[in-house]
């Protein structure tokens, strides 16, 4: 009997099955599969309930091989395909289950096929990240006195709705949500009223920058003996079991139902470019002893939502950069999501050292080689990097622009990371005076190298 081999959703090879004769077959070895037709037409097709009733006219597609991407079962052996052609056209048509005018590739055949499309994907790439999944974030920061000392959160704030103390931190846990802009306003307004009952406390008291701080002792104890409470997808274990320190984090949350066999690449993925990317964008910020207890891999399941932990909370400083992190963890996640994190060159072993070491040359070697992908993620997160007409030059030239601020560190485009009072606008009454702050407002400023406030 012949035979192929079964894939799972990236195209490696899982376990020989009996060989595929018809769409149901493939349908059910899951997608994609690709299929060489006997010849470039399709043609007329009728309904076998109505002879009447026509499902498809005849047309001609530009060539034989084609992507098939999903197929929707109508039952009585009839199916909906959608496809992708070599050229890059979508063709979307019906077929019966026992139309013979086409052969699934298998084997080496598979490969070269899947090699094609993968060069036609990456070549559209910034087309192809579309993404709907719903994100959302938690963040534990803390506040500090004029002379810079940590103030312990429980010494001023009281659980509120969506906000606690956490051990010296203030721990803001909004819902998570479609529209990224929501959940920014939702923050600030949190932002200003933990500002406002710290003041009332401690009249000089602000949000801090910092990413690390000593433990007291009437803190450290209660604080520590909490259990670790996240997986981790290397099997990497703390080095510091027994840290006298914490530090501040800022969480990513992905609301979707995962499959367990997905969970891994997306945090994988999520590592190698953001963990990376933020290694150099937090560079003069992120203390390199939290990487004692908050690891790479580092993610929590909870229901319906994947938490994504590498992160600290330095990139929380300014609104801009929230957005500009925000917007490229979700096209990362998308890559992942879509089995596309091939295009990212970069070895396990090599994003692990460079986020645990705190590897800042190195993270900035891992983005220039991938500075094309990172500025296609880029001009797919912000459509207004387009050049019209369409002048791919120039667009990379103006995607290059955020892309420096992850190579060259946050501080080259924002004029004071550490006044998170003023950058936020804390002192308004309401969300008002951050509302503006997005990469498409400042990206005049960021392109003629004016620093944002």
């Amino acid at each position: 009997m012949n035979k192929v081999i079964n894939r799972d959703e990236h195209g490696r090879f899982k376990k020989i099955t009996p060989a595929i004769k018809n769409i149901g077959e493939a349908f059910a070895t899951g997608f994609p599969f690709y299929i060489n037709l006997n010849n470039k037409s399709i043609p007329d097709l009728f309904s076998r309930s109505s002879k009447f009733r026509v499902l498809n006219n005849r047309f001609e597609l530009p060539s034989t091989l084609l992507k098939v991407t999903n197929a929707q079962n109508y039952g009585s052996g009839l199916f909906y395909l959608s496809t992708i052609s070599s050229n890059g056209g979508v063709y979307n048509f019906y077929q019966y289950d026992d139309f013979s005018d086409f052969t699934f590739l298998t084997g080496k055949e598979f490969l070269k096929a899947k090699n094609e499309f993968d060069k036609l994907i990456y070549y559209n790439l910034e087309n192809n990240l579309g993404h709907s999944v719903l994100t959302g974030t938690d963040h534990k920061y803390f506040f500090e006195d004029a002379d810079g000392a940590c103030i312990p959160a429980t010494l001023f704030l009281n659980k509120i709705n969506g906000v606690q103390n956490s051990g010296m931190a203030v721990h803001i846990k909004p819902n998570y949500r479609n529209c990224l802009q929501e959940h920014h306003n939702v923050i600030v307004g949190h932002m200003i009223d933990v500002y406002s009952f710290a003041r009332t406390t401690f009249p000089e008291a602000k949000p801090s920058i910092k990413t690390v701080v000593n433990l007291p002792s009437t803190i450290a104890e209660s604080f520590l003996s909490k259990k670790r409470d996240c997986s981790n997808v290397y099997g990497l274990v703390p080095k510091n079991n027994n840290p006298n320190f914490q530090c501040s984090e800022s969480h990513y949350h992905f609301g979707k139902d995962l499959s367990e066999s997905k969970i891994p690449s997306i945090v994988k993925t999520l590592d190698a470019v953001m963990g990376v990317a933020c290694v150099s964008l937090l560079a003069n910020f992120d203390d390199p002893k939290r990487r004692e207890i908050c690891l790479p891999g580092d993610y929590k399941i909870k229901p319906s939502r994947l938490e994504y932990r590498a992160l600290s909370g330095a990139w929380m400083c300014h609104p801009m950069i929230y957005y500009l992190v925000s917007d490229m963890l979700r096209k990362t996640y998308t890559l992942a999501e879509k089995g596309l994190s091939n295009f990212w060159k970069a070895s396990e072993g090599e994003v692990v050292d460079t986020i645990i070491n705190t590897d800042v040359v190195q993270a900035r070697k891992i983005l220039a080689r991938n500075s094309e992908v990172f500025n296609k993620m880029l001009i797919s997160a912000y459509p207004f990097l387009r050049q019209s007409p369409f002048n791919k030059e120039q667009t990379f030239k103006s995607a290059n622009v955020l892309f420096s601020i992850f190579m060259n560190g946050m501080e080259t485009a924002i004029a004071n990371p550490s006044d998170i009072v003023a950058n936020w606008n804390l002192n308004y009454n309401g969300n008002v005076g951050a509302y503006g702050k997005m990469v498409v407002t400042h990206f005049e400023d960021l392109k003629f190298k004016r620093k944002i406030a």
